[in-house]
């Protein structure tokens, strides 16, 4: 079986293959005059076909790989940008704790609530200018903490 292919396990496999075939499809097939040529021919197209199916699965693996070794890098930027992005969050944290409980409050209303301003002056017994005042100063002291 070596004119086929050098795999001996595979042109085995093939084999299989072709005789499974034969019997799953045994009410299809027509009558052949010969059958050493028949069977001949089905494992050359076995061959062929798995053949092809290798060098498919050879050309998907190399594939994957570059995209893994691509993924790879793309995971230590990510790394790298979540880092940054929790040492911006904790420094932000931490500013935060430094503004007065007034400041907070508008802050915390403002942005973690989502609350408008007129809301807020409702809720805090202010002015809607006071609050402007409050979220404007709040702000101007968060970028000095954070710029430092």
């Amino acid at each position: 079986m070596k004119l086929l292919h050098r795999d001996d396990e595979m042109i085995k496999d093939c084999i299989q293959d072709v005789f499974l075939s034969m019997w799953i499809n045994r009410e299809r097939i027509a009558e052949v005059k010969s059958i050493r040529s028949y069977l001949f021919s089905a494992l050359r197209f076995t061959v062929y076909d798995e053949l092809e199916k290798s060098k498919t699965r050879l050309i998907r693996e190399n594939k994957y790989h570059e995209e893994m070794d691509s993924e790879l890098y793309d995971i230590e930027e990510l790394m790298i940008h979540f880092e940054i992005k929790m040492e911006r969050k904790n420094l932000v944290e931490e500013s935060l704790k430094k503004l007065s409980k007034r400041k907070k409050e508008a802050i915390y209303l403002r942005f973690f609530q989502g609350l408008s301003n007129e809301e807020i002056a409702s809720i805090m017994n202010i002015n809607t200018q006071s609050v402007y005042n409050l979220i404007s100063e709040s702000i101007a002291q968060l970028q000095r903490f954070v710029s430092k």
